[in-house]
């Protein structure tokens, strides 16, 4: 489908990804400094996590399974969808395995684990769950669930908007400031990313960076920690045929 996305001759597609942002904003949420930490020096997110897990000698597979973890344990994935998750990528565990990863994750990161039961409480207290601007995310299931399983289903979507709604409401922001400042046709918005199909001509990495630093000064000031945001640059002919650009 991405491939079916193409620039007009003498255009080509220019795409402004919010670099990490959902990992990013646990770390902030919860104030974990050994994330925030690694944000700041750059250093390997997922291979950090797969040392956590996996020891210091972890391999190729087991770095993608860290990443894995990582998103899984945000989105309030069980053990058994993080098998299943795996398996995508060609790696093979057992449920228990899976379980022991998320336990290690948690023993490592126990402020994110007393952040995410603190946004369900407050939650279910309110009967809403809100994004860091306050955005609210009604979830009266909180309140008149039946079941745990019915608690649990709640619970993770008052995480997920504490979280994906704060990247949504970034995401926002960051459109209108391409939408105001990059010269080009705005394609499309999804999730995080922005797609603009830009004069082949204008494209230098100057230029780009200009548009990125347009952004980031307006968004950085929102949120904690903001000085951590940071936008990828890719570009190409199509939009299955993207090319990252270094812009610093």
């Amino acid at each position: 489908v991405r491939s079916c996305i193409v620039a007009e001759p003498g255009q080509v597609l220019l795409s402004l990804d919010d670099k990490q942002i959902e990992l990013m904003l646990m770390a902030i949420d919860a104030e974990d400094g050994d994330w925030l930490e690694m944000f700041r020096t750059g250093r390997d997110l997922h291979g950090e996590t797969a040392r956590l897990i996996f020891g210091a000698g972890f391999t190729t597979d087991q770095r993608k399974a860290a990443k894995n973890i990582n998103f899984a344990w945000g989105y309030g994935v069980r053990a058994g969808r993080l098998v299943q998750m795996m398996a995508r990528e060609g790696i093979r565990v057992s449920r228990q395995e899976a379980q022991s990863y998320l336990d290690k994750f948690e023993t490592g990161h126990s402020k994110m684990r007393a952040r995410w039961q603190a946004v369900v409480d407050e939650a279910a207290r309110l009967g809403y769950a809100t994004t860091f601007w306050g955005r609210r995310r009604y979830l009266p299931e909180l309140q008149v669930a039946r079941t745990d399983e019915e608690f649990y289903e709640a619970a993770k979507q008052a995480y997920n908007h504490r979280i994906q709604g704060t990247a949504a409401d970034l995401s926002k922001v960051a459109l209108r400031v391409v939408d105001e400042f990059a010269p080009g046709t705005l394609v499309a918005a999804i999730h995080d990313e922005r797609l603009l199909e830009v004069p082949e001509a204008k494209l230098t990495t100057e230029w780009i960076g200009g548009i990125i630093e347009s952004v980031l000064v307006v968004t950085r000031p929102l949120i904690p920690h903001g000085e951590l945001l940071a936008i990828n640059a890719s570009v190409g002919r199509s939009w299955g045929e993207m090319k990252e650009v270094k812009c610093d």
